[in-house]
């Protein structure tokens, strides 16, 4: 159900489509929708002349849906009658109506009246309400008679009726307590009817289904149909079927489900519509609207709409997935791409939302649609100076007015402020000279990257005196790079990879300039929102805040423009800094945001893009984001854009474009999809420690290849939680969020009782591995009952975590090198003995990660072709992490002694400046060794540089285990 949930409401069938009239929700914008399948809803106007209310009555009668009375949430209960021929135009056939005001009452058609009956009625004089039960009836909707004052059922609220085999039926319903004199008859069970309306015969005082109020019922198939409701202390989900006879007056139950596969809930609406039976919204137990439409009987045909794209002069619009008749399912996600013809450029997109500029745009297929684009030749080119902390570039000539003529020769001069040194060009402008030439032939955005130059001196400086009297032969017991000499004079030791046990090896902290005896993991020198943990993780220099990628800073406060962007002095706006970052695959940038609130509308992060917190703050993105390849979205939390946006469709609040991405630490709140997937990509992408809540539709719709989701938490979504769309890529035929033998999955919170649709809906038959995950009950048949399995087989949900249980998981990442050189050894196999997971081949530049394990006691266990076996303890506590190194000795060849690691001063590790390019990081030149003796040893050739975006490993864990012990 579109727009947000819905309870307290009215469903009819009218004119061939469904309708849905008022209710109670957190949004009333839409009063009125309407929908031919009960799939896409859609207001026909935005707009009605009565204010949205609930507990009303409607019903459709003489070719109009009329409505009847209700709270309107304003000027409180009252008796006005409203009717309709289309949806659009209302019409006020009384502001009074000569029965009392009232909530919580039935409205039916019979015997070629609209009848009104007993509720919950306001007295005006009072201002109190107290249950009745009177009968009205009229043919217009302004003349009303009263049948009965006061029938023989008891006066009740929020009951049922039915109208079939020529008698009115009163059922089930809520009697005021002090009106009764048993505990248990508020909520009733009795069933009476009427031919007049006047003379009332009970049929029985109990039925065989439980005393409940506000029951969904309505009459399908020549039967009345009674759904859920409310009892004393529990909703419930079973369905109750009722055949009259009209020889012997007699009505027989039958239970027709014990529990329907929908959630358990009352106040929910029913009706009989295109010969099927569907039941919408209402209220759990646990106090959750509910957004989710239903419906018994013969299965829908696939809603396709039709996707028109008129190919334009200038260029041509590529589409992605092409459809031969251009027709898509509903819900689709189509990539449109404008691709110009040389010499041309992209002016707009032309189609129902005007103002569009991208390349490539996301099209979610809700409604036939026809689109083209514009494109032109231009006369002139535009070159764009991006802004960049740290210096300023100067183009030779400066731009004209209106922009340079084609062939226009332009010089660029990267000038650095005092104190940065120029590095590399960024965008349109390559190499790492000061001065370059642009040949103006397309519009270009050129930016220049500054950084502080690295620290004066050696690494080893401080201890450069006692380092020159050790002996050339020291040896490295415990392969971290560090003589034992060396660790005496530094303190440390040498039987202990990791002296001061913060997770980084000591020989790293000495060569990076940290210190090895000092547990400092948590701290942050260069401010990048990066730990010296994840630094070591990330292979990257904890002292520069442009590794392991550019940074950018972003604040309320900052200000757009040439000159800003560092941590000082921030850009204001997130459009701006993100084209300013103009990150790529060669140019990685990453974005920080400090606290505040962003508007984002639809913004498409670039390839190789990081959006992220800053540590410890409180940062919302409202809007939608769509993600290219190599982008991460890191520690924020996304809403709903404040006003509608440019897109044809309302957008997820974030989209993964058929893309790789990172997602960790995110809040997705409100909104009708949180996450959308689309394509093959994301198998290889990482959703982790999010919180889901709010959303309409779905937490999580996958389109294509599903993501890996660990440590996620789903709770209080009206809709569902993960919906598996049709797909026939590779893979498809699996679904797993959590997998007991794989330590990179699972550990997902799936709170039952507060997700008004299933957990997962299944639509491609996938097989589902749900073990690991934490569902709020201890029941798996609980837990089954909550997935839509749909085609596929029963899911696989045992072992679970049990509900109330307090045990968190916990992540080991195994640093594996080289002994000596610490160079990372990539082809290792790690185990963790003594759980049971099988073991982690997978790697980033040698970090082996269990991503989302039990706490306890465990030993790594390493083995490496031509490399001896490793082990080392791994003791992690609930919640927490552990990062352990584990060099590795080379095989000795047959007749010779064991051969211990070179001894180095890091150069195994990448050095350079940490740009994001892969380049090496680290100190800048290898030292020569002048000044300190032994310290021109043979060194390991570095490594390729590795690809710096983590993947499937996602180190990523790391960070949002920072987070929370912080409290960020």
């Amino acid at each position: 159900m579109p727009f947000t949930g819905r309870a307290y409401h009215q469903m009819v069938s009218h004119n061939g489509m469904l309708y849905l009239i008022g209710g109670m929700s957190d949004d009333a914008t839409y009063p009125v929708l309407r929908s031919t399948n009960g799939t896409v809803w859609t207001a026909p106007s935005e707009t009605v002349p009565w204010i949205g209310r609930l507990g009303h009555a409607a019903v459709v009668f003489d070719g109009k849906i009329w409505l009847f009375g209700g709270d309107d949430m304003s000027s409180s209960v009252n008796s006005q009658v409203w009717f309709t021929e289309d949806g659009v135009t209302w019409t006020q056939a009384t502001a009074a109506a000569p029965w009392p005001p009232r909530i919580g009452f039935c409205a039916l058609v019979h015997d070629g009246k609209m009848w009104v009956l007993g509720g919950l009625v306001l007295d005006t004089g009072t201002q109190t309400f107290q249950d009745v039960n009177d009968v009205w009836s009229s043919t217009d909707g302004v003349t009303w008679t009263q049948a009965s004052p006061a029938a023989p059922w008891q006066a009740r609220e929020f009951f049922t009726t039915a109208a079939v085999g020529g008698e009115m039926f009163v059922m089930a319903g809520f009697a005021d307590a002090g009106a009764v004199t048993k505990a248990g008859e508020s909520h009733l069970n009795d069933v009476w009817r009427s031919a007049d309306g006047v003379t009332w015969t009970q049929v029985t005082d109990a039925a065989p289904w439980s005393g409940r109020l506000a029951p969904a019922c309505t009459v399908h198939d020549g039967k009345i149909w009674v759904m859920g409701g409310v009892s004393e202390t529990a909703a419930s989900n079973d369905v109750w079927v009722g055949e009259y006879n009209t020889t012997d007056h007699t009505l027989t139950w039958q239970q027709y489900m014990a529990e329907a596969p929908w959630y358990s809930r009352g106040y929910a609406a029913a009706v009989s519509h295109d010969s099927r039976l569907w039941l919408s919204g209402g209220y759990t137990y646990e106090d959750v609207v509910l957004s989710n439409v239903w419906f018994y009987g013969e299965p829908l045909a696939p809603v396709q709409y039709r996707l028109t794209v008129t190919q334009p002069e200038g260029g041509t619009i590529s589409v992605v997935p092409p459809s031969p008749d251009g027709l898509y399912d509903e819900g689709a996600v189509v990539t449109l791409t404008a691709i110009p013809d040389p010499g041309y450029l992209l002016v707009s997109w032309i189609w129902d939302a005007t103002g569009y500029y991208d390349l490539t745009i996301p099209l979610i297929m809700d409604a036939d649609k026809v689109v083209s684009a514009s494109f032109q030749q231009p006369s002139v080119y535009s070159l764009t100076i991006l802004p960049t902390p740290g210096g300023t570039v100067a183009a030779d000539p400066p731009e004209p007015v209106g922009g340079y003529a084609p062939g226009t020769q332009v010089t660029l001069t990267a000038t650095p402020d005092t104190g940065y040194r120029f590095v590399r060009w960024v965008g349109a402008a390559q190499g790492g000279q000061p001065t370059v030439s642009l040949t103006m032939d397309d519009n270009y955005d050129v930016g220049a990257l500054f950084a502080v130059p690295p620290p004066v001196g050696h690494w080893f400086d401080p201890w450069a005196a006692c380092f020159d009297l050790c002996p050339a032969d020291s040896p490295d017991a415990d392969g971290d790079g560090l003589t034992a000499c060396r660790e005496a004079c530094i303190g440390s030791r040498d039987d202990q990879t990791d002296t001061d046990g913060d997770g980084m090896p000591d020989g790293w902290e000495a060569f990076k300039r940290l210190n090895p005896v000092v547990a400092d993991a948590e701290e942050d020198p260069d401010q990048d929102s990066m730990t010296n943990l994840e630094e070591f993780l990330a292979r990257s220099d904890p002292k520069d805040p442009n590794s392991p990628v550019r940074t950018f800073f972003v604040g309320p406060e900052g200000t757009d423009g040439l000159g800003y962007g560092g941590l000082e002095t921030p850009f204001q706006t997130l459009p701006f800094a993100v084209r300013a970052a103009a990150a790529s695959d060669a140019n990685r940038a990453r974005v920080i945001l400090f606290a505040g609130e962003y508007a984002a509308d639809l913004l498409r992060l670039p390839r190789g893009l990081e959006l992220r917190g800053r540590e410890g703050d409180v940062v919302v993105v409202q809007g939608s984001l769509i993600g290219a390849g190599l982008c991460a979205v890191t520690g924020i939390t996304l809403r709903p854009a404040a006003a509608p946006t440019k897109a044809a469709a309302v957008p997820p609040l974030l989209t993964m474009l058929d893309a790789v991405m990172r997602v960790d630490g995110v809040i997705f709140e409100g909104g009708e999809v949180g996450l959308l997937t689309t394509g093959s990509a994301p198998a290889r992408s990482v959703v982790e420690s999010c919180f889901f809540t709010g959303m309409t539709g779905a937490a999580v719709r996958v389109f294509g290849a599903v993501p890996v989701i660990r440590r996620c938490q789903f709770v209080n979504i009206p809709g569902n939680a993960v919906v598996l769309e049709p797909w026939e890529g590779a893979g498809a035929d699996l679904c797993v969020l959590g997998d007991s033998t794989d330590p990179n999955t699972g550990w997902n919170q799936f709170e039952v009782g507060s997700i008004g649709g299933r957990v997962v809906v299944n639509r491609r038959g996938a097989e589902l591995i749900l073990q690991n995950c934490k569902w709020g009950t201890d029941s798996p048949d609980d837990m089954r009952g909550a997935v839509d399995a749909g085609d596929g087989p029963e899911p696989v949900v045992e072992p679970f975590l049990a509900p109330g249980n307090a045990v968190l998981a916990a992540s080991v990442f195994c640093s594996v090198v080289e002994a000596g050189s610490q160079v990372p050894v990539t082809n290792a196999t790690v185990t963790l003995q003594g759980s049971p997971y099988l073991p982690v081949t997978a790697n980033t530049a040698g970090v082996y990660t269990f991503a989302a394990v039990a706490p306890g006691s465990y030993t790594l266990s390493v083995v490496a072709q031509n490399r001896l076996p490793g082990q080392t303890a791994a003791v992690v506590a609930n919640g927490a992490s552990l990062s352990a190194t584990v060099p590795l000795a080379a095989v000795s060849p047959e007749g010779e002694g064991e051969v211990e690691g070179e001894e180095g001063e890091g150069e195994g590790q990448p050095e350079g400046e940490g740009e994001g390019e892969g380049q090496p990081e680290g100190e800048g030149e290898p030292d020569d060794g002048g000044g300190c003796q032994g310290c021109k040893k043979g060194k390991a050739a570095p490594p390729s540089a590795d690809d710096l975006f983590v993947s499937v490993l996602a180190l990523v864990t790391l960070g949002a285990l920072s987070r929370r012990r912080r409290g960020g």
